[in-house]
């Protein structure tokens, strides 16, 4: 037994009864969002995966793949090492936001006010890799025997997404930047690649992107675009916003 969800789903009872916000009665689609104080409790506690799990079964009427569920079981966890910052603890997070067109999610988005006391919002992916080769395709990269975008270019599309078509930045003024978080990654040569300005111009710079060894450096970063205010209001303006043209 449950009760009623977004579109008339029924949602289980250990999900409608969380204390969550709703994934989007109206307005826009995610997994989770939770203050970054909470996230990190709930996350340390246990069975925060298998709740998003849940949660995706609901909106998209299917399991996610195992790829997916052992992406959050890894790469959550090295998210929450950077937010124990406290300088962090007033902002929020969106676990797996759904863009405004296209149907893509993006790993996370964190929430805040920059330095002006403006809402902030930060779009950040994740990734497990540890290791890239080079790619014959414009602004890719050779992940195991296969072509991927480039992690920043992904970023890029994400944030721009969310800038022209989604109210929150399109009529309401939330300030918008993006990262990727490559956690696992230690290679030398590989991040070379990656940062290469001749393969791939100043886009590590418009989106930067952080390496295992550069936590420091990342949390930093973060707490520059949003950590200086309280970030329910953008999260709230995001949560319940729309489609929107630029």
């Amino acid at each position: 037994m449950g009760v009623e969800g977004q579109a008339g789903v029924e949602l289980p009872l250990e999900v409608a009864d969380s204390g969550h916000e709703p994934y989007s009665a109206s307005g826009t689609q995610h997994l989770y969002r939770a203050p970054v104080p909470r996230f990190l409790d709930e996350l340390d506690a246990g069975g925060l995966p298998e709740m998003l799990a849940t949660r995706f079964n609901v909106l998209e009427g299917e399991l996610p793949s195992d790829g997916e569920l052992a992406s959050w079981k890894k790469s959550l966890p090295a998210l929450a090492e950077v937010l124990r910052d406290e300088r962090l603890r007033r902002s929020e997070i969106f676990v797996e936001l759904w863009m405004p067109i296209r149907g893509r999610r993006c790993d996370a988005l964190l929430t805040g006010r920059n330095l002006d006391g403006e809402p902030a919002a930060v779009v950040v992916e994740l990734k497990q890799w540890t290791t890239v080769g080079k790619s014959p395709w414009r602004e890719e990269v050779s992940v195991v025997h296969d072509s991927r975008a480039h992690p920043s270019a992904q970023v890029r599309d994400y944030v721009g997404f969310l800038r022209y078509y989604h109210s929150a930045f399109v009529q309401e003024g939330v300030h918008l930047s993006g990262c990727v978080w490559m956690h696992g990654m230690e290679d030398a040569r590989s991040i070379s690649l990656l940062r290469d300005p001749d393969a791939f111009g100043d886009l590590f710079l418009q989106y930067p992107l952080f390496v295992k060894r550069e936590h420091r450096r990342f949390a930093e970063w973060i707490h520059d675009q949003l950590g200086h205010g309280e970030g329910t209001r953008a999260a709230t303006l995001i949560a319940t916003g729309r489609p929107q043209p630029s």
